[in-house]
């Protein structure tokens, strides 16, 4: 898990990347939808045999696929490097080749000064380049978890029945809500690469708490008595909005962003520690669910839920860049403290050089 981020990160151009990161989530869409459908007509037995088939496939593409050129340069494996860069990209992105290398050498250069184990895990963990990052991830995997699609992958069934009632068809709506999810994650693949990061990750997530604010307030209201068991017109279309935005980006851009913040020197000890809150988090939302439905009641879960999910906004307000179209060393530079450059502006500037040689 903590890989996939980080190897679509490093395999693709900042242009494309974005995309190719919103297929993980795609893909999960395609999994749940998969599991619920086969699972609802058949039985887990079989769902689980058929499902072999996907890790399958993974094992044989990967045996064909390049060594990470991050990953090779940062060994001092530079030839190899350039190599695996050119079969992935071509040769249209060669200054971001040329950078990545100088950039290991650097590292390489550096005197690595002998000290105890607990003070050079002091050192590393005061970096801002790699501490930055994991509260970030930390953070926008926690909003992600807690926006109800990890809620409704576990618990689909108990909660639209609480939600619209014992007569309601809940296998029908789990599926169908699932294909919602799934076509607006197959839109996040365009428009994360055509919408600015911050813009989509706080309209969605926006989107994503109105949801579930607008859910706990149906259901405690309906616990009043002011709502029959028939309203479907209120709980359905506020559920499928919650599919929608998590299909679309509440979901998609934590794999997003996991794989373009961490350091190069750090990138698999920083994507391993953000791992911990991925766990966490679906560790928390579902072995806390059923104590707290039966405590709270299923509005008490949701203002839980979506007050869990502000406080995570607040964090990602203050931390997260704006990532689209940068290399992943203009972003490691912007967390160390160095200014990030604008593409825009970049290539204004080499069509003005290129204009005065020409001169």
């Amino acid at each position: 898990m903590p890989l996939r981020s980080i190897f679509i990160g490093e395999y693709t151009s900042p242009r494309h990347r974005g995309g190719f990161l919103s297929l993980i989530n795609l893909t999960k869409s395609f999994g749940i939808l998969f599991v619920h459908f086969v699972g609802s007509v058949t039985g887990y037995k079989t769902t689980s045999v058929v499902s072999m088939a996907f890790p399958l496939a993974s094992i044989f593409m990967m045996a064909y696929s390049p060594e990470s050129p991050s990953w090779l340069a940062r060994q001092s494996k530079h030839a190899e490097c350039k190599k695996a860069f050119i079969w992935l990209r071509g040769m249209e992105e060669m200054a971001e080749l040329e950078g990545l290398i100088q950039a290991s050498k650097k590292l390489d250069q550096k005197v690595i000064i002998k000290k105890n184990r607990f003070h050079q895990i002091s050192a590393i963990a005061k970096k801002k380049e790699l501490y930055k990052p994991i509260i970030l991830v930390f953070a926008m995997f926690f909003m992600m978890n807690f926006a109800g699609g990890t809620l409704m992958g576990a618990y689909a069934v108990t909660v639209l029945n609480l939600l619209m009632g014992p007569d309601v068809n809940a296998h029908i709506w789990m599926v169908a809500l699932d294909a919602v999810r799934l076509f607006f994650s197959v839109i996040s693949i365009y428009v994360t690469n055509k919408i600015k990061r911050r813009t989509l990750t706080f309209t969605t997530a926006a989107m994503s708490v109105g949801s579930m604010l607008g859910l706990a307030a149906y259901v405690f209201i309906k616990a009043k008595g002011l709502f029959p068991w028939d309203s479907l017109w209120v709980p359905g279309p506020l559920i499928s909005l919650q599919a929608l935005a998590l299909g679309l980006g509440t979901a998609p851009l934590p794999t997003v962003i996991a794989g373009e913040v961490f350091p190069l020197q750090y990138r698999g000890l920083g994507a391993s520690v953000s791992l911990l809150s991925v766990s966490g988090s679906v560790f928390l939302v579902l072995k806390t669910f059923p104590a707290l439905e039966s405590v709270m009641g299923l509005h008490g879960v949701y203002f839980l839920h979506s007050g869990t999910m502000i406080m995570c906004l607040v964090v990602t307000w203050f931390l997260l860049p704006e990532t689209s179209g940068k290399t992943l060393q203009q972003i490691e530079e912007h967390f160390r403290g160095e200014s990030i450059g604008h593409p825009e502006a970049d290539e204004e500037t080499k069509s003005f050089e290129g204009l005065e040689e020409v001169k």
